[in-house]
């Protein structure tokens, strides 16, 4: 998978370089929520710092991530 790609890539704060493999990742499987939060936290991190180029992105990608988590049965019906 990308996972191990796109952690290497968040944790050298490359974060175009997550967006750039994360794209293709939720392209081919739009529930990869590993992908979705990554590309989240990557355009935060990059707002952080100055670089706003992923806001609207990462925002739509957050909504994503949120519907998919809440449309699935397991968790709703799983006790915490």
């Amino acid at each position: 998978m990308h996972g191990r790609e796109m952690y290497a890539a968040y944790d050298a704060k490359n974060y175009a370089k997550v967006f750039e493999v994360g794209r293709p990742a939720v392209k081919a499987d739009p529930e990869n929520f590993l992908a979705l939060s990554l590309m989240v936290e990557a355009g935060y991190d990059s707002a952080v710092a100055g670089k706003t180029g992923f806001v609207a992105e990462a925002a739509d990608d957050a909504r994503i991530g949120d519907q998919t988590a809440g449309s699935r049965k397991a968790f709703k019906s799983r006790a915490v």
